[in-house]
Order: C-alpha cells, then structure tokens, then sequence
C-alpha cells in the first residue's frame, strides 16, 4: 500500500467576509502555512490523599503566514492585505474554516475545521528584495469543528 502524504498547499484557510446566511468565503493572502492548535490544559491538583487531575481544553488557536498579494480586481476569492488588516482592527469574531481546496478525490478523507474566532495578532514583514510576508493568530472562540470531507454530487 503506497502512503499519501498531506501536502501544506492542500490546506487553504477561509474566512466569511459576508454573513452566516449568506457566506462569502474568502482566502487571506497568498497561503504558506496553516498550522491548528488543539491543547488540552492538565490541571495538577494532586495531594497526600492521592492523585487528582483533570484534563479540560485550552485555549484553542490557528496560526498562519502567507505571501502578501497585490490586489487583483480579478480574482475575488483572495482578501487582499488591507481588507485582513481591516478584519483584525475590527476585533470582530467571524468565521473561519481550515480545510482542503476540495476539487479532487483525493481530498476525501481530509479533515476540515470550522470555527468562530478572533484576529489577535497580525504582523507584515518586507524583506529587502523579496516577497512581503503576513503571520498572524486567531483565538478560537468556543471549540474547532472537525468533520471528514466528501465529495458531494
């Protein structure tokens, strides 16, 4: 059985600019990676009457970098770096998705993440000579979704 390996580009992140019933899903900068972070917090209450812990969620987060883009009146499904910045500032809670572009068979199987969550961090870097770059957190408002994605016909 050969394996298949989970390619980074694969894994796009989205966010909806528009409303929970109407989404308009777009993807924030040119993406180089989407890392998702799911800690569980181990509450160490142990004592001379024997061991006690409990095991409860942390704050959950997803961080990302990605290229900055130039804006392209053509290509509407990017944000461009203003319209991320203006998403952040806001401190609005919006949501998000993490999952695979979806348009072939061999996304089947892959997970996808959806959740509500916050900007709370966003830096811009401009190295001399080379393409600008964008890393930036959300914080997770309640729990990360995971469900199994399927080509649907």
């Amino acid at each position: 059985m050969a394996n298949r390996k989970q390619i980074g580009t694969d894994y796009l992140l989205f966010v909806n600019v528009g409303t929970p019933e109407a989404p308009e899903w777009k993807i924030p900068l040119c993406q180089t990676t989407v890392t998702v972070n799911t800690p569980m917090l181990v509450i160490d209450a142990n004592s001379k009457c024997g061991p006690d812990s409990l095991v409860d969620n942390d704050v959950e987060t997803v961080d990302f970098e990605g290229q900055v883009l130039q804006q392209d009146p053509t290509n509407t499904s990017h944000m461009s770096l203003y319209e991320l910045r203006q998403l952040y500032r806001t401190k609005d809670v919006h949501q998000f998705k993490v999952g695979p572009k979806g348009t072939s068979a061999d996304d089947v199987g892959k997970i996808i993440y959806e959740f509500d969550g916050r900007i709370t961090n966003l830096s811009d870097t401009y190295p001399n000579q080379e393409v600008g770059t964008v890393t930036g957190s959300i914080s997770v408002v309640g729990t990360i979704e995971e469900s199994e994605f399927v080509i649907t016909t």
